[in-house]
């Protein structure tokens, strides 16, 4: 019977050779989960893949690291990577990551107040861009 971490090593030796069906196949369990979580705090389909695309390229530089030890299962490793990376674009845009990531409650006042919160901080993200940047933005939007 084959163990856990033989499992776990062969998958890691697949993804150092890049082995195409490897990575497909994390893609199709993790990429979900993390579309979700970054649509579901202010970001956007465009905005999940760019990160999990970063966070893959990030996973395959620490895996080539000779003393990579992976002690979660590796969808939990690559989530909790684009989840570190949506959260510092969050911040990295001067957008307070935690006025995103309250539970959406639809329907009662308090998150009526919360999505008026919620414009006014892209607003004022909005001017804090410079041209070209900002006009883009809003006209794609």
């Amino acid at each position: 019977m084959i163990s856990k971490n033989e499992i776990l090593t062969e998958t890691i030796d697949k993804i150092r050779a890049k082995d195409r069906s490897t990575l497909t196949a994390i893609y199709q369990e993790v990429y979900p989960m993390v579309e979700k979580y970054v649509i579901d705090n202010s970001g956007s389909r465009d905005d999940a893949k760019d990160v999990f695309q970063d966070a893959m390229f990030l996973l395959i530089k620490k895996v080539e690291l000779k003393d990579f030890e992976l002690r979660s299962k590796l969808s939990t490793f690559l989530y909790g990577i684009a989840k570190n990376l949506w959260l510092k674009k969050l911040t990295k845009n001067k957008i307070d990551p935690k006025a995103y990531l309250a539970e959406r409650n639809y329907g009662d006042e308090e998150n009526d107040e919360h999505q008026i919160t919620r414009v006014r901080l892209v607003k004022s993200a909005l001017d804090l861009l410079g041209e070209p940047c900002r006009t883009i933005i809003v006209e794609f939007y």
